[in-house]
């Protein structure tokens, strides 16, 4: 029996390279508008990186049904990358597709919080009426209004802690550098809702003192006003003093009395079957989880 991906896992890896072939020397898009401009047409799969069944290539007989079937043992390439790599497992190894996902997760992400360069913008549009059409084909009634429900809460949890405090009323919005590459121009947060839907992890780094908590207030705010992401922000430092766990320690907060630890793995369990592309994101102190690698 093949361990074969789940729709949603399909759709995670093909948004975390931006829809084009891992293989450098390829990164060719792999969707693209049909004919009649009503729809789209896919040459992209989604590839064992270690094979979906016994005999395959690069199969590894120690992975768990889960693992295999995972985002991590995947990698995006276009149909004729696709047969390339599985007809010569010698010369493609599990360490070969694992440096191309790597660089290709690390290019995309570049490319969309890059600013004033022509090709990262028709990029940007380009990534962007992609996971929109994406979000859209996958409404669901049901997960609309629990989402609607969660979204709300949100906002007024935010609202919230803007009220704090630590909250300036003229707080500027900072500007941002990926830590690892000072080459690259620095970007505002407006950059990132889109960048945060390709990678699944964005870790902001600074000294304290230096406006990381601004920082992610304000990202919470930009984050909500695209409305395909609900995030949940979290000091560490207030959850770890208590006994709850992450999610039912939103219940203490006025915002989501109304909203139980239910709706929350309900809006998760959704989004991993795959009735959405719209997720909820834990914002805890520091650091955005959403869905690769991206250090700012």
């Amino acid at each position: 029996m093949r361990d074969d991906f789940p729709r949603q896992t399909i759709t995670e890896i093909a948004k975390g390279v931006g829809f084009r072939c891992s293989n450098p020397d390829c990164a060719r898009p792999t969707v693209s508008a049909n004919a009649a401009q009503d729809g789209t047409i896919i040459i992209g799969v989604a590839a064992h990186i270690c094979a979906a069944s016994p005999g395959g290539p690069r199969y590894s007989p120690v992975q768990t049904r889960e693992s295999r079937r995972g985002k991590d043992n995947g990698i995006w390439l276009c149909q004729n990358c696709g047969r390339l790599v599985d007809a010569d497992s010698q010369k493609f190894t599990v360490e070969v597709l694992t440096g191309w996902k790597r660089d290709a997760q690390t290019h995309a992400f570049r490319e969309l919080v890059a600013p004033g360069v022509a090709a990262s913008t028709e990029e940007v549009a380009r990534v962007g009426s992609i996971i929109a059409a994406d979000n859209t084909s996958a409404a669901d009634a049901d997960f609309d209004k629990l989402f609607a429900t969660i979204h709300a809460a949100a906002s007024t949890d935010l609202a919230a802690y803007e009220r704090g405090r630590m909250w300036s009323s003229d707080s500027v919005e900072l500007t941002l550098r990926l830590y690892d590459d000072q080459s690259t121009p620095p970007f505002s947060i407006s950059k990132l809702p889109l960048a945060v839907e390709v990678a699944p992890e964005v870790t902001i780094v600074a000294p304290p003192g230096t406006g990381k908590t601004t920082t992610l207030l304000q990202l919470a705010g930009v984050v909500l006003a695209v409305h395909s992401i609900v995030p949940l922000y979290f000091r560490l430092g207030d959850w770890s003093a208590g006994s709850s766990s992450l999610l039912a320690s939103l219940r203490e907060r006025s915002a989501f009395k109304d909203v139980s630890q239910d709706d929350m793995l309900r809006l998760t369990l959704c989004k991993l079957a795959g009735c959405a592309g719209r997720e909820p994101a834990l914002v805890p102190n520091g650091h955005l989880y959403q869905r690769a690698p991206g250090s700012l």
